[in-house]
């Protein structure tokens, strides 16, 4: 019913700063093992990254062109992460049958006490 197991994952992340690069390149982690795992995921815990690649760029924008020039950076992460998974495989529980009958408006009304001659 309950199984673990390691996995790696590469994932990536861009954003204006460091540490958002890397949280969004760390969000993308649950994404990425649910698309290569059956089960349903119980603890995804990290234990290992590598960096795959990392990019620092740097532009200069201008408001209308010329006006207030500024300097602005952006960071992209590529990441080799390690992972320890603990799945619980939902095939290898068995869930017992029970119906239930369902009554309809007429047989309702008809078992009620307010309605009944």
């Amino acid at each position: 019913m309950k199984r673990e197991m390691e996995k790696t994952v590469t994932v990536k992340g861009s954003a204006e700063t460091k540490e958002k690069a890397l949280a969004v390149a760390m969000s993308h982690i649950k994404k990425e093992v649910e698309k290569e795992t059956q089960g349903m995921l119980f603890r995804i815990e990290p234990l290992d990254m590598d960096v795959i690649h990392a990019k620092e760029v740097s532009y200069k924008e201008r408001f209308l062109g010329i006006l207030f020039p500024r300097i602005r950076t952006h960071y992209e992460l590529t990441l080799q992460v390690k992972v320890r998974l603990n799945l619980i495989e939902l095939d290898k529980i068995s869930f017992h049958k029970e119906t239930k009958e369902e009554f309809g408006v007429a047989q309702f009304i008809g078992k009620t006490k307010l309605f009944s001659k």
